[in-house]
């Protein structure tokens, strides 16, 4: 996520800014490139939208939940994450996990966060879905000269097409903090999800997730994943599984 424009434009935009949110509740597509769509929506009680973005990565499903787990190298692919671990395993597949947002001047504080992942998978529905929300931990204080972001929560939701092909979604929704304005932080955030899932495609690409991979499939039953697909593969998850956010 970013969380500035050049500060040479910010009062153009500020004069030019029309909203065309969509109403609480509803999802509204803002973009469909490279075979990945991204929507957004308002959120009931907060000025930050949620935004969700959704594209097929050639990977097994397998694979794609391993680089998720494996948040120690996050750095090397979340859209400008200054740094990122995992604070510690509550279980073979739930964490605790830090992730630092950098900024890219020096008058606005980097943005960082302690998230709480839970996994929940659906054998008939073929999902994976990874759940994340902010939490607090006694190993990671506040750090001086960064904001701790009041609000950030989403999910992933992993759905196997075939035994080479995962439907990714990404959602997430965040405050950051600090004196930033609401509608500059929903404007420049709105092509988080596009770089996300479009990175991710790269990242499944490259080694060294051998271990992260072994331990999910121990600690998760693959039966259903290992059979045939069927015709109507491509399914969402069932809709208590992915609370309102």
């Amino acid at each position: 996520m970013r969380f500035v424009l050049r500060a040479a434009t910010a009062a153009l935009l500020l004069c030019a800014f029309v909203p065309s949110l969509a109403r609480a509740g509803e999802w509204e597509q803002i973009d469909d490139d490279d075979g990945i769509k991204v929507w957004k929506r308002e959120v009931e009680g907060s000025d930050f939208v949620a935004f969700r973005g959704r594209g097929n990565v050639r990977a097994p499903i397998q694979l794609v939940a391993a680089v998720i787990r494996d948040a120690d190298r996050e750095t090397e692919w979340m859209q400008d994450c200054a740094d990122a671990k995992i604070v510690r395993f509550l279980s073979a597949t739930d964490a605790i996990v830090y992730n630092r947002t950098g900024s890219p001047v020096p008058f606005i504080a980097d943005r960082d966060t302690v998230l709480k992942s839970t996994v929940a998978v659906f054998p008939d529905a073929r999902t994976v879905l990874v759940e994340f929300s902010n939490t607090t931990d006694p190993n990671m204080p506040v750090k001086d000269g960064v904001v701790r972001m009041p609000t950030l929560k989403g999910h992933w939701r992993l759905i196997q097409v075939d035994h080479s092909t995962t439907d990714v979604e990404y959602q997430v929704q965040a405050d950051p903090g600090g004196a930033l304005p609401a509608w500059l932080v929903n404007m420049v955030s709105n092509k988080l999800p596009f770089h996300t899932v479009r990175r991710l495609r790269d990242q499944v690409k490259k080694g060294g997730y051998e271990q992260h991979r072994l331990i999910l499939e121990a600690a998760i039953d693959w039966t259903a994943f290992e059979q045939p697909p069927p015709q109507d593969t491509i399914r969402a998850a069932p809709a208590a599984a992915v609370r309102a956010e």
